[in-house]
């Protein structure tokens, strides 16, 4: 087993390679810039080690103390190497969005020429003028997708906002048009918020009837199909008497013949 050539470096465990899943691991090996023993000489240089967490050895990191320098590192203004090119602060002193201002001159994003110190904010969402934060009235707080300044008229309620439908009994103004509930006549009309009527289109919305359309709606009568009305039961019992009609408003036997005449036959 000691004569096995698993890496295929053909430098067998047993004759001292010290790791025998690497390749560019065995005795006589060139020391590499990897934080390994490559020359299983039990020692790994003094070099390759990481001294402040950014991922690159001091053996290729220009100032291993500072995490923001290291090879191809975004360059940032403040007068260091930060991409180990050996060039300081390249590029970023540009203006390249040509807004008047660079990064060195507190240009937040060089990418955007509506973005630079003192640029007016407007209604984005984004830091215009590079103090930091975006405008106070620029938040979406609900995360409904709106901004106060965009029209959300409750940033703490997602279910309010220019895009919802309103909810007519909720006491909420939910499309944000000014109008809650049974005051927003464009989309609650039917709910008038009054009290002397029954509120429906179908009867006469009186308060002497009964408010329906199948009877003649009066206060004398029974108010509906299936019987005659009384005046024109006077009307049978006068041409069945032969009594002028002025004569029998009051008489007894008149009103007696009348419920008869309204009584269901057995």
């Amino acid at each position: 087993d000691e004569d096995v050539f698993v890496d295929g470096d053909f430098i067998a465990s047993g004759a001292g390679d010290c790791d025998d899943g690497d390749a560019s691991v065995n005795p006589g090996e060139v020391e590499l810039c990897d934080g390994l023993d490559n020359d299983c000489d039990g020692v790994i240089p003094a070099d390759e080690v990481d001294g402040d967490g950014d991922g690159s050895l001091l053996c290729a990191d220009c100032d291993d103390d500072d995490a923001q320098a290291y090879p191809d590192a975004p360059e940032l203004c403040d007068q260091l190497d930060n991409d180990c090119d050996g060039e300081v602060d390249e590029d970023v002193d540009e203006d390249l969005d040509g807004d008047g201002f660079n990064p060195c001159q507190g240009d937040c994003d060089d990418g955007d020429p509506a973005i630079f110190p003192g640029a007016e904010e407007v209604c984005d969402g984004f830091d215009s003028d590079c103090d930091g934060e975006p405008g106070e009235d620029e938040l979406d707080a609900d995360g409904d997708g709106w901004l106060t300044c965009d029209g959300d008229c409750d940033d703490g309620d997602a279910g309010a906002n220019p895009d919802q439908a309103e909810v007519c009994d909720d006491g909420v103004d939910n499309d944000c048009d000014g109008d809650v509930d049974g005051d927003d006549e464009e989309d609650c009309a039917g709910d008038d918020d009054d009290t002397t009527g029954d509120d429906d289109t179908t009867g006469d919305d009186d308060t002497t009837g009964d408010d329906d359309t199948s009877g003649d709606d009066d206060t004398v009568g029974d108010d509906d199909t299936t019987a005659p009305d009384d005046c024109a039961c006077r009307n049978q019992v006068a041409a069945a008497t032969g009594a002028p009609t002025v004569l029998l408003w009051i008489p007894l036997a008149a009103l007696a013949l009348c419920a008869r005449r309204q009584r269901p036959s057995a």
